[in-house]
């Protein structure tokens, strides 16, 4: 495999000039970021002379071409006859599988489920909040405290809406 080397803007003018050569390439991979062109041939001559042929030369602009022959397809081309498309199963002390779940009974149904709760609070959760009524949790140093209260109308809430005044969350 021949890897060619240029600035990423100069790829196309590259690329020109490798398929001017009157060897056809087996494949041609472009590499745009990283402004590389990987070409590899039928045969190992076939590189080398395209390599003798483009290495050094310059594109337009004056930039010059790198090229350089890559041994490392033909160990992966070995392997991967040798291994075919599959994976090699790993040595047997280092097999381990992870089991599934288990199966579930015979017999079993699955069971429908209800459709979510649309309201923020169930019947009986706001039943249990009205009963309790006023609730006061805090501490005994005069620190933060909770207070929990049911909604109930009172003298001065009656009085102030009919004097037509609104509390800030009734405008809001």
């Amino acid at each position: 495999m021949l890897i060619f080397s240029a600035n990423t803007d100069c790829l196309p003018s590259l690329e020109e000039l490798i398929q001017k050569i009157p060897l056809t390439p087996k494949t041609i991979t472009r590499l745009k970021g990283l402004g590389k062109i990987l070409v590899e041939y039928e045969t190992k001559d076939d590189e080398r002379s395209v390599q003798q042929a483009i290495d050094g030369t310059f594109l337009q602009g004056g930039r010059p071409v790198r090229c350089e022959h890559d041994d490392t397809t033909e160990w992966l081309q070995e392997l991967r006859g040798a291994m075919g498309d599959s994976l090699v199963v790993p040595e047997l002390e280092k097999n381990w599988l992870i089991s599934p779940p288990c199966s579930p009974p015979a017999d079993w149904q699955p069971v429908r489920e209800e459709s979510p709760n649309a309201r923020h609070l169930a019947e009986d959760l706001q039943a249990r909040l009205n009963e309790l009524g006023e609730l006061r949790i805090g501490n005994s140093c005069g620190g933060p405290e909770i207070i929990i209260s049911a909604a109930v109308e009172d003298d001065k809430d009656s009085s102030s809406a009919d004097k037509g005044e609104t509390s800030k969350l009734e405008r809001e």
